[in-house]
């Protein structure tokens, strides 16, 4: 018990330090001048994700009772599949979002000289 309990912290831990890392690689990228390496990770998600959308789908129909059910189990799960393209999508509108702001300041400062 004591093995298995130290096992799910030691690869929990290293889950988050993995999540944090792919977080802040996002961040540096979504901040680089072209707008293309921001949306490499998302990118590369999105293609695994598709190869995991068919599986998940089907498991949804089939674990479901009513047809109702089943739309409903699709729609969550395919959101929760799809949860971390959406979520380093919108780090990389927020990074870029925050760069036009600072460009766009730069413009009328320059303007005001």
């Amino acid at each position: 018990m004591l093995i298995a309990t130290k096992t799910i912290i030691i690869a929990c831990v290293i889950l988050l330090l993995v999540s944090v890392g792919v977080i802040a690689l996002e961040v540096y990228l979504s901040r680089r001048e072209s707008k293309v390496p921001g949306l490499v990770l998302p990118g590369i998600l999105f293609l695994g994700e598709l190869f995991v959308l068919p599986n998940v789908v089907a498991v949804a129909f089939f674990c479901a009772e009513t047809l109702a059910a089943g739309c409903l189990n699709v729609i969550l799960r395919v959101f929760l599949t799809l949860l971390p393209t959406i979520v380093l999508l919108v780090i990389y509108f927020l990074c870029r979002r925050g760069m036009n702001r600072k460009k766009q300041i730069e413009k009328m400062n320059i303007q005001d000289l």
